[in-house]
């Protein structure tokens, strides 16, 4: 068995749903859907499998604790910019028990391999780099050309996309809440000061991202600003400020979609940098504060405004250079070889009892804002697109291929 579990369903539905279809060839049955799920069902596998894992975060030790020895696990971490946030980024998302169980770890790129192997040295890599991620990205003007079209239908041709990366909704209200959670999954930070005046800091940077976006549409009035609010966000986040009529919010979309769609993305330096850049879409980002000098794929993007000094906000009067390309690897093919090579057991009965087990925990978990039994069926008939000469059922909040 092959195990794709998927967090959140909108980040990484059609990306998991593109490695599910290339994995295909390998003639092994793979389960792929809501990760709660899967982990659950992955830890009671007493049979050889591959475990494709998004991340070995610290609170998921007691998990990778009872993995059964014959599991192989994999990991390859979709939240590429998080490595630019440094050592403590990188000790929760690539945590040491998690880090000592993984079989391979798959890179995006040489710098996300020198950050994390400076703190993690242990690690093993892969051997390729490069992600699922940029391969479903390459073929997204065909394999979702018809959505693509219905974004410019309801927006226009022309419109300019803006992602938001700011992450839930932290004001006044909000901070009490996410500190009880950041306490809870990560108790080792010893001063709620010291994360309360980092949700501060990143809320003085909305603020002036906001303020820049509002000049920008007020310049460029005749352009349809499309601000799109982060999985974790409601649009009651965006809707509160005092935007023109020419800035519509919407999470219509996903945000490869969007991309897709647009003329021009302007970002507050996020991971739809990787979704420009690949789909060859200009961008633009608003810097906002003197700690993004860090950023690492300022060569990525076409252009940048300091909102702290900008004076022109006409789009026009903005030099859209060129970008150096991101490089995409061959990931799948990797895992391909390295999956056949493994010689998996496909036994149809633990194959049986992997699918009643499935359906029997997809009816205790509820629909999350991350993942829903509405997904599943949409990951179902994306697969069943994808994959002509294997069968796709549907067992609740997960697909089987078989």
């Amino acid at each position: 068995m092959i195990y794709i579990p998927l967090e959140s369903f909108v980040r990484e539905g059609d990306f998991g749903a593109f490695l599910a279809a290339e994995l295909s060839s390998v003639r092994v049955p793979i389960l792929i859907g809501d990760q709660r799920v899967l982990q659950s069902v992955a830890v009671r596998d007493a049979n050889p499998c591959v475990y494709i894992d998004k991340s070995l975060a610290k609170n998921k030790s007691k998990w990778y604790s009872n993995l059964p020895e014959s599991l192989f696990l994999i990991s390859h971490d979709l939240e590429f910019t998080g490595v630019y946030r440094g050592v403590d980024y990188i000790v929760q998302r690539f945590g040491e028990v998690g880090s000592s169980r993984v079989d391979k770890v798959v890179f995006h790129d040489r710098y996300e391999l020198r950050s994390v192997l400076a703190v993690r040295p242990d690690l093993p890599a892969l051997g390729a780099l490069g992600s699922w991620y940029f391969e479903s990205l390459v073929s997204l003007r065909t394999r979702r050309h018809k959505e693509i079209l219905e974004a410019r239908d309801k927006f226009g041709a022309d419109f300019i996309f803006v992602p938001s990366n700011f992450g839930g909704f932290f004001h006044s209200e909000g901070v009490a809440s996410f500190g009880a959670w950041i306490f809870k999954h990560f108790p080792e930070l010893d001063s709620a000061d010291q994360f309360r005046s980092k949700i501060i800091s990143r809320e003085k940077e909305r603020m002036l991202f906001v303020d820049a976006l509002i000049s920008l549409a007020q310049s460029n009035s005749k352009k349809t600003f499309v601000l799109r609010p982060h999985p974790t966000e409601t649009e009651l986040a965006w809707s509160v400020f005092p935007f023109p009529n020419n800035v519509v919010i919407s999470k219509s979309f996903t945000t490869a979609i969007m991309t897709a769609a647009s003329s021009l993305v302007i970002h507050n330096c996020c991971t739809t940098v990787i979704d420009a850049n690949v789909l060859d879409v200009p961008q633009l980002v608003l810097k906002t504060s003197s700690s993004q000098d860090s950023w690492p794929f300022w060569s990525y993007i076409n252009a940048k405004i300091d909102v702290l000094i900008q004076q022109d906000w006409s789009l026009d009067a903005i030099n859209l250079n060129g970008s150096e390309r991101i490089e995409i690897g061959s990931v799948c093919c990797e895992l391909s070889k390295l999956i056949n090579d493994m010689h998996l057991n496909n036994s149809l009965r633990s194959t049986f009892g992997i699918a009643l087990l499935t359906v029997l925990k997809s009816w205790l978990l509820v629909d999350t804002g991350k993942f829903s039994k509405a997904d599943t069926k949409t990951l179902a008939r994306e697969l069943n697109c994808l994959i002509k000469n294997r069968s796709v059922v549907n067992l609740g909040r997960a697909v089987l291929i078989l």
